[in-house]
């Protein structure tokens, strides 16, 4: 059992001293050690993968929770021929256990603690570990032999814990959870995953960054709270340390287990508005929605460009664009989400139509570089014919440039208030790409290339095809 002086950070993530928060709290109502550590560990294994969640709940978090892996990654690390995906498995029993709140407002964790225990150690164990988020630690050498650990956010140094599953070279990081054990000691609970230098050290920077950012925001978020999001990261560095001491190509599309399913069919409602700034601040304050549109700076865009949320645990999208409300909703459950979205909204938004047909996503595409980008810029900035859209949201590559291609309206669409947008493009690296619906792709290439003409050339790839 590894000793945490008084003066050290509490392990549980609040940043204050030990002796301030934690050490005569009376939250731990018992020692416990590592034999107890290991218990916990099997109580939270046995929940997150057979007694907690339903088939259908344990599948929407296993697709949250692999959200960031590419499919080459989880075909490798869930290999059944490889030991590889017990790590992400540890990690993954954890997350859904002591970080996930389900939709009851409750965590696994807590269920734990209402039922029964193997004893009381282990209970003092768990109701510690509901509050102690995973955390990465840098490990410390004496020759070959590792000695102890310092937490790369608090700089808290701490003995080697174990003495068992010693970690050797070339590992230099661990993600571990360290429980204060209510008697001014430590003690680990296993087990924990190892990174080597690189991966460590991106892995480092990556938490450090949203840390500051938390730190930072209009509404600060605690260190403790920012933690729930790490288990997830955890699991993409160490497949990408797998892939690359594997040799494999690993750069493929980002697993999306709602891929997996039947191509679901989507199908639209729309809602007039009675008051857009009113019906923002509503969906931002509701904890139903996660915005989807958030800039750098953690604020949302203007409402001039529009707003983008998700909702009902992401199968929804709703967007708020020229003072009317969009909801895209797949066809079996449209009906019941548009009752329960005019429910929620009242008089900020007034249900006017839904379309049951299947979303058509069908597009072309085409590219020209760029050879003169401060005044092709001028010219976009400067015609009727484009309108920014959300402009550097999250997702899209640094510095990338959006807009809407418009053409001018009929008298018949003015007074219709019917959509004149053709197409979209965008500017990065260099490259000035179109996209259109078939029936309009003509139209926007011609409009876009008779406007710009003179500030780009085919690309390259292009001519060839």
């Amino acid at each position: 059992m590894a000793t945490i002086g008084r003066n050290d950070p509490c392990l549980c993530g609040s940043g204050k001293k030990f002796k301030k928060c934690c050490m005569d709290s009376g939250r731990f109502t018992a020692a416990f050690t590592v034999a107890d550590s290991v218990a916990a560990f099997d109580a939270v294994e046995s929940w997150a993968f057979d007694d907690g969640p339903s088939e259908e709940e344990f599948d929407q978090a296993s697709e949250e929770f692999h959200e960031l892996l590419t499919d080459r990654q989880m075909d490798v690390v869930y290999d059944d021929s490889s030991p590889y995906g017990q790590p992400v498995q540890h990690l993954m029993a954890y997350w859904l256990t002591v970080e996930r709140v389900r939709k009851n407002g409750r965590r696994g964790i807590d269920e734990l603690l209402d039922g029964p225990l193997p004893s009381d150690r282990v209970r003092a164990c768990l109701e510690t570990l509901s509050k102690t988020p995973l955390r990465l630690y840098r490990l410390v050498y004496e020759g070959d032999q590792v000695t102890g650990l310092v937490d790369v956010l608090s700089g808290a140094a701490y003995p080697w814990p174990s003495r068992e599953h010693v970690p050797v070279r070339p590992a230099a990081f661990v993600a571990y959870r360290l429980l204060p054990d209510g008697a001014g000691g430590v003690v680990p609970c296993p087990p924990y995953v190892a990174y080597d230098e690189s991966f460590g050290e991106q892995l480092s920077s990556e938490i450090a960054t949203l840390v500051k950012m938390g730190a930072d925001a209009e509404t600060p978020e605690s260190e403790s709270d920012i933690l729930r999001d790490f288990p997830p990261m955890a699991a993409k560095a160490w497949a990408d340390f797998v892939c690359e001491h594997l040799g494999v190509d690993q750069d493929e599309h980002v697993h999306d287990e709602s891929c997996d399913h039947d191509d679901e069919e989507l199908g639209a409602a729309r809602f007039t508005v009675t008051d857009a700034e009113a019906l923002a601040a509503f969906i931002d304050a509701s904890d139903q929605f996660e915005a989807e549109d958030l800039q750098e700076d953690g604020k949302p865009p203007s409402l001039e460009f529009g707003r983008v949320w998700s909702w009902q645990d992401g199968d929804a999208v709703v967007q708020l664009v020229d003072g009317v409300l969009h909801l895209e909703s797949p066809v079996d459950s449209l009906e019941a989400d548009v009752e329960t979205l005019t429910a929620l909204l009242g008089e900020l938004a007034i249900f006017e139509d839904m379309d049951l047909e299947p979303t058509d996503y069908e597009f072309e595409s085409e590219s020209w570089e760029v050879v003169d980008e401060p005044g092709l810029l001028a010219a976009i900035a400067a015609s009727p014919s484009f309108t920014p859209m959300d402009l550097d949201a999250p997702g899209q590559p640094a510095g990338l440039k959006h807009w809407a291609i418009i053409r001018e309206k009929t008298p018949e669409e003015t007074e219709e208030g019917s959509d004149a947008v053709i197409g979209e493009m965008s500017i990065g690296d260099g490259i000035l790409e179109m996209w259109s619906a078939p029936e309009t792709f003509e139209a926007a290439e011609t409009h876009l290339v008779h406007l710009l003409g003179d500030f780009i050339e085919p690309h390259e790839d292009d001519e060839e095809s």
